[in-house]
């Protein structure tokens, strides 16, 4: 399965079209599962995501994904996890204080 923003704008998995208010936490369940590889684009930005798990299948997750969203605005400035995935920097470099990566990282 593979998740993208085409050209237009519009959400696609594995090529269909889908709308970003039919993105609920219920379809997220169903489409963000093991084997699920890339997740690209900016595919949940500034929807209403307030929680969000990536499979470990997933080898491919920019944080342009999740910007906007209640998840991404609750979070604090510095390094972003989602799960053991660190996922990308939330304000400027100077706005971390630690800098070391957490021991039990997965994925970057």
């Amino acid at each position: 399965m593979k998740i993208e923003v085409n050209k237009e704008g519009k959400i696609l998995i594995d090529n269909a079209e889908v709308l970003v208010d039919q993105i609920t936490p219920q379809v997220l369940e169903n489409i963000l599962n093991e084997g699920l590889e890339e997740i690209q684009g900016s595919s949940f930005q500034n929807t209403g995501i307030s929680e969000i798990t990536i499979p470990s299948s997933v080898k491919y997750f920019p944080l342009s994904n999740i910007e906007g969203t209640p998840w991404y605005t609750s979070q604090p400035n510095g390094f972003l996890y989602l799960g053991t995935r660190l996922i990308g920097l939330k304000g400027s470099s100077s706005s971390v204080e630690d800098t070391s990566i957490r021991e039990n990282t997965t994925h970057i």
